[in-house]
C-alpha cells in the first residue's frame, strides 16, 4: 500500500502497470466524479474553490500524477483534422442500422 493506496491493481484506485494513482482514485478521495477532477487538473474555472482545494490536497495525498501519454493521444486525437471527417463517415454508414426513437 502506498499513499492508502493499494498498487498493482486494476480496480480503478491504481494503473496496474505503473501503480500510480488514478484519476478515480482521487475523485473518490476528494468526494467528487473523474469529471471535477479533470476540470481541476486542467485549470477550469468552473469548479468552486472549495472543491479545487479539496480535489488537490487529494491530488498530493495519493501522488497523482496526470498521465501525459493520455493526454499527448488525447489531444492529438481531437485536434486532429480528419478524426472528424472519419467520425462523420462511420456516422453515416451507420445510421442505416441504429435503431429510431419511438414517437
Amino acid at each position: 500500500m502506498t499513499n492508502g493506496v493499494t498498487t498493482g491493481t486494476t480496480n480503478g484506485t491504481t494503473n496496474g502497470s505503473s501503480g500510480q494513482p488514478t484519476l478515480e482514485a482521487v475523485a473518490a478521495r476528494a468526494g467528487v466524479g473523474r469529471g471535477t477532477v479533470s476540470r481541476v487538473i486542467n485549470g477550469s474555472p468552473q469548479v468552486s474553490e472549495r472543491t479545487r482545494v479539496r480535489v488537490l490536497r487529494a491530488v498530493d495525498e495519493l501522488g497523482y500524477v496526470p498521465n501525459m501519454a493520455a493526454r499527448a493521444l488525447e489531444d492529438a486525437v481531437w485536434t486532429d483534422p480528419t478524426f472528424g471527417e472519419a467520425l462523420a463517415a462511420t456516422v453515416q454508414r451507420l445510421r442505416p442500422v441504429m435503431p429510431r426513437p419511438a414517437d
